[in-house]
């Protein structure tokens, strides 16, 4: 594989090996080619200083101190915020739940207790349905499962 091919295929990589996001066989893949090819070791060094003038940048725009920084997170990330945060958003989305059940339920029933549309016709609505239903779960069951890896969760903004 000649050298143009090789850093064709590292250049997309260098900003996730920067940000540490690549896997392990990525990420030695990229160290040793850049401990071959200057090119491609000078363009990380040029993303390195990228990212770090970018983040002085974006500390200096926000004026905020880091006594004042602390002191959010901790208003933030304290237990009663936090317990009483969790219990609003679960009350708000069993309420929707309820409240969009009912109305999924009520409509659904009008419309299958109507005989004066064809059965085809209520039969897709009923199979419409039960197809959103089994996304929903489906979709849930992943995000449950998926909170236990998600490497992003702890990710302070």
């Amino acid at each position: 594989m000649s050298k143009a091919i090789q850093c064709e295929a590292i250049e997309p990589l260098l900003s996730g090996f920067l940000d540490d996001e690549l896997s392990q066989s990525e990420s030695q893949r990229v160290a040793l080619h850049l401990k071959r090819c200057e090119k491609c070791s000078a363009l990380l060094a040029e993303l390195e200083t990228v990212h770090t003038d970018l983040k002085e940048t974006l500390h200096e725009q926000s004026g905020h101190t880091a006594a004042e920084i602390e002191q959010l997170d901790k208003l933030l990330n304290d237990k009663p915020s936090k317990w009483l945060g969790t219990t609003a958003w679960l009350l708000v989305i069993l309420g929707a739940l309820v409240v969009g059940g009912y109305a999924i339920w009520e409509l659904g029933l009008a419309l299958w207790q109507d005989t004066s549309q064809p059965v085809w016709l209520r039969a897709s609505i009923a199979a419409l349905y039960l197809g959103f239903a089994g996304l929903f779960v489906m979709v849930l069951r992943q995000r449950i499962k998926s909170l236990k890896t998600d490497k992003y969760r702890k990710v302070k903004l």
